[in-house]
Parts: C-alpha cells; sequence; structure tokens
C-alpha cells in the first residue's frame, strides 16, 4: 500500500452513518470542494452497505481531476483504529469486526486512516469549530446514535482499547427504548433514534415505527403535546448524562454534534439549566454550545483526521 503523504493536501472523506453517507473531496485545512451522499442502508446489513459505500467512494473519485491522496473516514463506534477494524456499532448492523481500513486500501490503492464519529467530530471541532482555543472539552454525536469525544490538555483521548467515549449504553433509567442493547440506555432517550422510538412508544398512531426523530422535533415546534412531551424527555436525558460527564472530566466546554445544531431552539435552555443545577459548582461554568460548523460538521470530521494524521502524536 502506499505510504502516507504527510505533506498531500486534498482527501477523500468519507462519513459513514446509520442513516446517511457522505463522501467528499476537500482538503486537511477543512475545505469542501466537492461532495455527494447516499442513503447507507444500514439496516440490509454489511453487505449492502458496503456495496453503497464503495460505489459511492469510486463516483466521487472518478468524478474529481484533482491528485487524492489518502481517504480519511469518520463512522460510529466502537472502533479500533488503530486496526481499522469496525467492531459492532447498534446503528449497523452486521458490522462484527469488518477490516474497513483493509477493504477500502484493496479497493481504491489509497491509504486510509479510520476513526471513531465522536473521536473525529472533536476534532473538527478542535481544528475547524468553537473550541480552536480550549485545551480540554467534550464533544458529543448527538444524532441517530450517542458517542462522546475529547481532547485533555490538549491530546485526544483514547482509553484502554482505544474505546474512550462509549457513553451511549449507560443506564441512566429503569425503563425506555432498548437501544445499544439495554433498556433504559441514555442513547434510548438522548439520541434520534431514541426520539423516534419514544414517540412510537407514546402514540404509534401519530408516530408509526420508523418516524423520523426530524418529524417530532417539527412537531413539537408546532405545539404538539406528545411531541412535546418527548422532546422534554430528550433535554432533560441530555442534560443529565451531560451534568455526569462535567463532573467526571471537569471540561471547559461541552459540544453537541447534529441534533444540538437542528434542535437547539428546543433543547439547549434546559440542557444548561440541568447541567447547571446537577454539576459540582466547582467544573462551573461550563457552557453547552452546538457545534460551530453546522451541517458541515459530519464531513469535517474525517477531514480533521487526516488533518491530525500530520501532527506527531495526536493519532497513532
Amino acid at each position: 500500500m502506499p505510504d502516507w503523504q504527510p505533506n498531500a493536501h486534498v482527501v477523500l472523506a468519507l462519513d459513514i452513518g446509520g442513516t446517511k453517507t457522505t463522501a467528499a473531496i476537500g482538503t486537511v485545512d477543512g475545505e469542501i470542494l466537492s461532495q455527494e451522499t447516499v442513503d447507507t442502508r444500514a439496516k440490509e446489513g454489511f453487505e449492502r452497505a458496503w456495496e453503497v459505500i464503495a460505489d459511492l467512494t469510486g463516483r466521487v473519485l472518478a468524478q474529481n481531476n484533482e491528485q487524492i491522496s489518502s481517504i480519511a473516514v469518520s463512522i460510529g463506534g466502537p472502533v479500533d483504529a488503530s486496526a481499522g477494524m469496525i467492531l459492532s456499532p447498534p446503528n449497523l448492523p452486521g458490522w462484527d469486526e469488518i477490516p474497513l481500513k483493509k477493504l477500502l486500501e484493496e479497493k481504491f490503492n489509497l491509504s486510509t486512516e479510520i476513526e471513531h464519529d465522536a473521536k473525529a467530530g472533536a476534532l473538527a471541532e478542535h481544528y475547524f469549530g468553537v473550541a480552536k482555543s480550549v485545551r480540554n472539552f467534550v464533544f458529543l454525536t448527538v444524532g441517530t446514535g450517542i458517542g462522546a469525544g475529547a481532547l485533555i490538555d490538549g491530546r485526544l483521548a483514547r482509553g484502554n482499547r482505544d474505546n474512550f467515549g462509549e457513553v451511549g449504553h449507560w443506564r441512566l433509567a429503569d425503563s425506555g427504548p432498548a437501544l445499544y442493547g439495554k433498556p433504559g440506555s441514555w442513547e434510548g432517550t438522548a439520541s434520534g433514534a431514541g426520539v423516534s422510538a419514544m414517540a412510537t412508544e407514546a402514540d404509534s398512531v401519530k408516530f408509526p415505527a420508523g418516524t423520523g426523530a426530524n418529524v417530532v422535533f417539527n412537531a413539537a415546534r408546532a405545539g404538539d403535546a406528545t411531541a412535546q412531551k418527548v422532546v422534554g424527555r430528550f433535554s432533560e436525558s441530555l442534560g443529565r448524562g451531560v451534568a455526569l460527564i462535567v463532573d467526571l472530566m471537569a471540561p471547559e466546554l461541552i459540544v453537541l454534534g447534529s441534533l444540538g445544531v437542528r434542535t437547539g431552539d428546543l433543547i439547549l435552555e434546559k440542557v444548561q439549566s440541568i447541567v447547571n443545577e446537577e454539576s459540582s459548582s466547582r467544573n462551573l461554568p461550563c457552557p453547552v454550545v452546538p457545534s460551530g460548523l453546522g451541517e458541515d460538521l459530519g464531513i469535517l470530521a474525517p477531514l480533521a483526521v487526516a488533518k491530525a494524521r500530520k501532527i506527531e502524536g495526536m493519532l497513532p
């Protein structure tokens, strides 16, 4: 395989999610030159999703005339980033010990970096977003699922087995949607999939199974009482979990991805209020803010991975 080129500038970035996958051509300075998004088809299993991702990647490469030096991937965890192995993410059924790095390198003959989406999001906020001058902060994906990435004293946190930040499975309630393998998990009440599941549980006629979280949030904005109750539960759960993180890690800042950007008008005030009430006073103030990168966050995350790969000590 070709070695990673430390002076290379242009990268093919992949943001692989449980719902959508985006491929983009961009630079390690965060400039997006072109991009295309498709349905991941995750519910159809790994083989179908891989077919979709490989086709998208090949098409974007073929349409681009730039000199692409490498591929960088942001994907939901658990992930063994150094091995490029995907380890059964709850939102990617059938992705059990999938050697994604090897698959991409063999198919496209380009050196490839794989990173957990929460860690990649933290890097993106550090390089391009609201945490540029912050050495201690936590980034929460808050998308289809929920995971954490953090910089501690200016370095990306990894933990044993590269497993830092798998907070979605925390059991924060006695009951609730059985996401991330258990009823009452934080992901069951503080993620997009959780919002959808709670809405269906509350009123399966108004919000049948498969209803998108965006539908529920829009209904709440329109005054629907059921949707507002679901969003209230989501906000409370998110706030309580964030308060635990604040007292564990004493960060200067908490940054919320995806739903934090799209639904800040509905949730941020309540989340911040709960954090202020529940956290130790010595760890306050700790602002909870939406990503500064907006809808570009997903695809800037793998570009940040490519940038970090160039900085000695930031990535293995």
